[in-house]
């Protein structure tokens, strides 16, 4: 007879010892010959297994949680489940019993369980789940619990942008910048009215071309204006690849910053209503602009596809504009069979420009006997005493050969 609990959750089983004449069913019967008999009644409980699962539906891609038991002999555990979109976490079975009660719930690792809505259902449980609280039923063999979170729109759906920058950063140099737009949470980004993207490139530089891996994107050279337009779906990115020049009568030393500004639908309501800036990845932090400083170079022709320095060319070009000429007596039979500057008037341009640089002794002139003459022998190999004698300024401030092979090599990066 139960006090507690019920015997349906029992397999019982009766057996005694002493009894010469065996058990009927539940009844005993004492025999002349009997003198000690101990019976007892075993009850094994029912068990069930259960399996708990973790499942998201337009999550937050990175977001973590965890599904717990608790209240059981037996605790379950889905594991760490890691939000890739929408994807399950299963985990190991457990062993639970007939007539245990238990709470099933989830602890967040990554990311708030205030951006998701989430639901409980079990599946082989006699009992109806009330709550987060499940019962074990005598009849229960295989209970599987899965707690859902679905992430609610405005909360997850994010686009947000990266932005590097490459090429040569000098003054008439072509830099290249890819803008890597990426949607997170739940629903695509539309081809909303107005630009998605847009980037206002600063005075120093001019707007070439603008290409996109998908969407339409528009160079508009006349105001160095950059613009995309297109839809990008939950967990896809798109490439924006900007080219640019660098104004020739840029100062050498000028730091160029640039962002774009990234406009998107938060609320899948069909308007863009919030915006971000790019990221430059390099630099710790969020929404960093993009950098590069304006640098010179001894590779006047701008040699392609990478820079390159010579004696014939770069370095008496150099030595012809320190003597101030110009046009045609500046370049001719000194311009490499792979250079990308060939016109006279362009490389005069670039001369002027990087005119401070080319202070080889660092006296404060630029001087074709002393530092046009200490370019030349350092692109025809000449180092130590040999580079400098005679041809260092009286009052130059980079005196010895170290000093100044030392500048010479910071101008050819």
């Amino acid at each position: 007879s139960f006090g507690v609990g019920s015997a349906g959750n029992y397999t019982a089983v009766l057996s005694c010892t002493g009894n010469a004449t065996p058990l009927s069913g539940s009844t005993l019967t004492v025999n002349a010959a009997d003198t000690a008999i101990t019976c007892t009644m075993t009850n094994t409980g029912k068990q069930a297994t259960l399996t708990l699962k973790k499942t998201w539906v337009n999550g937050k891609i990175g977001d973590s949680a965890t599904v717990t038991s608790g209240g059981f002999t037996n605790a379950a555990t889905s594991g760490l489940s890691t939000s890739t979109g929408s994807n399950t976490t299963t985990g190991s079975s457990v062993v639970v019993f007939a007539g245990e009660s238990g709470t099933i719930g989830e602890a967040f690792g990554t990311g708030s369980a205030g951006d998701y809505t989430a639901t409980l259902a079990c599946t082989g449980n006699s009992t109806p789940i009330s709550g987060n609280t499940l019962t074990v039923n005598a009849a229960d063999t295989a209970i599987s619990c899965t707690i859902t979170n679905t992430g609610q729109p405005g909360k997850l759906a994010v686009v947000s942008g990266t932005k590097t920058v490459s090429g040569t950063f000098t003054p008439d140099g072509t830099v290249t910048y890819v803008v890597q737009l990426t949607r997170t949470g739940l629903g695509t980004q539309a081809d909303n009215p107005g630009d998605e993207f847009t980037d206002v490139l600063p005075a120093q530089l001019a707007l070439v071309s603008a290409t996109a891996s998908s969407g339409t994107a528009l160079a508009t050279v006349a105001t160095n204006t950059v613009t995309w337009n297109g839809s990008i779906a939950t967990g896809d990115t798109v490439a924006i690849t900007i080219i640019a020049r660098v104004n020739v009568t840029t100062a050498l030393g000028t730091v160029i910053a640039n962002q774009g500004t990234i406009a998107y639908d938060a609320d899948g309501n069909g308007t863009n209503e919030s915006t971000t800036t790019t990221d430059d990845p390099a630099v710790a932090g969020a929404n960093d602009p993009t950098s590069f400083t304006v640098i010179a170079t001894l590779d006047i022709d701008n040699s392609a596809p990478t820079l390159k320095y010579d004696a014939l060319t770069d370095g008496v070009m150099v030595i012809r504009y320190l003597f101030g000429l110009t046009g045609t007596p500046l370049t001719a039979g000194a311009v490499s069979a792979t250079a990308s500057r060939t016109d006279p008037v362009a490389i005069l341009a670039y001369l002027n420009a990087i005119r401070p640089a080319l202070d080889i002794d660092g006296n404060g002139v630029a001087d074709a006997l002393t530092d046009g003459l200490l370019l030349l022998r350092y692109l025809f190999g000449l180092t130590g005493s040999s580079l400098i004698q005679d041809a260092v300024g009286a009052t130059a401030t980079r005196t010895t050969s170290a000093q100044i092979e030392a500048y010479l090599q910071s101008l050819m990066p």
